[in-house]
């Protein structure tokens, strides 16, 4: 069920891996679907952020080191490449849009890259294309 509820999924994993619930936190939200081709298979992860109502203690994990970092430190942790596009994105203009963005990772001459586009509403599209056809 959780698979077909992103945001269920996000607040269920917080708390079994952090000990942070959806209390603890305000203003969720989607901001980024990452694809990406992996030889064999097409990845696809949900980037959510969120701001901390008051700093609490995070509960120890087992997925690595769990630790509140000052933002200007963030860059220097070691992540997966496209949470640094992604982070990059979001400080850089990303975290004022609106709608959810979406990036695309592929091999651009032998180095991988990051293409990022808003995701616009369906229906916003039907109106601009019924306006280019009037």
């Amino acid at each position: 069920e959780d698979l077909n509820n992103p945001t269920k999924c996000i607040l269920r994993e917080l708390n079994e891996e952090t000990g942070l619930k959806e209390d603890d936190i305000s203003n969720l939200q989607l901001k980024y679907i990452v694809y990406r081709n992996r030889g064999d298979i097409i990845t696809q992860n949900y980037l959510f952020f969120a701001e901390l109502k008051k700093m609490k203690e995070l509960t120890s994990c087992n997925e690595g080191i769990l630790e509140w970092v000052p933002i200007e430190e963030v860059f220097n942790k070691p992540q997966p490449e496209s949470s640094l596009s992604c982070l990059n994105h979001y400080f850089n203009g990303g975290k004022d849009s609106k709608t959810i963005t979406v990036a695309v990772g592929t091999n651009v001459n032998g180095y991988g890259e990051y293409f990022f586009t808003d995701l616009v509403p369906f229906e916003e599209m039907n109106n601009s294309d019924n306006k280019k056809k009037k």
